[in-house]
């Protein structure tokens, strides 16, 4: 598999021009009070999180690009996420945009998303029945509130 089969695409869409994608994941952990005999601590993880980061090229069109994800940016809403070929999707936020332009070179821009909820497997399938305050969805006959 190489970097060219995972596209990132936000809210169905993919990621216009994208450069490159990366995706971290991190537990949490709560320090017990036990140590071992030899004192060394142990600790319990508590909650995990993820950040998807992208970079991409500037683009005009109407395609998922600078000006697209800079108004959704702004309006704070929870998107969803898909990485094709690694086969991972769930929710999140962009939560940060940055854009390059130097004087000799094209327009370039940087971006994260802040996942939220739990990574799953790209062929469940979401139907999204009502978006207000809460997102109720049905996940094939379970129902995920993501508020």
């Amino acid at each position: 598999m190489n970097g060219n089969e995972a596209i990132l695409y936000w809210n169905d869409e993919p990621i216009a021009c994208l450069t490159s994608n990366s995706m971290s994941e991190v537990l949490s952990f709560l320090t017990t009070c036990k140590t071992t005999q030899a004192g060394a601590l142990k600790f319990i993880p508590v909650a995990n999180s993820y950040t998807i980061n992208f970079e991409a090229v500037m683009i005009t069109d109407d395609l998922m690009s600078w000006d697209s994800l800079s108004t959704l940016t702004r309006g704070m809403e929870l998107g969803s996420w898909e990485l094709s070929g690694i086969q991972d999707s769930g929710f999140g936020h962009l939560s940060n945009l940055e854009m390059v332009a130097s004087s000799d070179g094209i327009i370039t821009f940087t971006g994260s998303i802040l996942g939220y909820g739990e990574i799953v497997p790209t062929d469940q399938i979401f139907n999204v029945w009502y978006q207000d305050i809460d997102t109720y969805v049905n996940n094939v006959m379970k129902y995920v509130f993501v508020n």
